[in-house]
């Protein structure tokens, strides 16, 4: 593990970083696995979590989505139908519900939050599903699961000074 004070001048916020590293002999049946994350230097609020499997799964990269046809990866990773979606937003809304806290969920949907504070609901091909929610606080969480496993990958309050 390893846990550093993190400097940004574009915000207020001080944070402290940290990175956990697991190899497969440590956990059974998984590839190696990094978890990044970021706490509030001040309040120890969570900020944001990443789990990075250094192994792509369904033997399919980043680089590879990157360079593969639209339609090639939409016979892999077809969108979702209403019944998957309302799924993994029961997964969404249990791990949103442990990081809040101190709020509540007022908004639950599946997409991305964009830099211009609007939602972006369009699919886009992947085997992970990205999720927003939006608490009493104000505040945007960005959640991404994977779609197959509903394993958390990402976790992400977004400084939004």
């Amino acid at each position: 593990m390893e846990l550093g004070y993190v400097y940004n001048i574009h915000t207020s916020q001080r944070t402290w970083g940290g990175a956990i590293s697991y190899s497969q002999e440590r956990l059974a049946g998984f590839s190696d696995v990094v978890i990044f994350f970021a706490i509030n230097a001040e309040t120890g609020e969570r900020i944001n979590l990443h789990n990075l499997r250094l192994e792509p799964l369904n033997e399919i990269s980043g680089l590879m989505m990157e360079t593969m046809p639209v339609d090639e990866l939409l016979e892999i990773f077809p969108e979702p139908d209403e019944a998957e979606i309302a799924s993994m937003k029961e997964v969404v809304r249990e791990i949103a519900n442990r990081h809040l806290q101190s709020s509540e969920i007022v908004t639950l949907e599946y997409g991305f939050w964009t830099e211009d504070g609007t939602p972006d609901t369009t699919y886009h091909p992947s085997q992970n599903s990205p999720f927003f929610i939006i608490d009493t606080d104000g505040r945007v969480v960005e959640i991404i699961i994977q779609r197959e496993t509903h394993l958390l990958v990402m976790i992400n309050t977004p400084f939004l000074e």
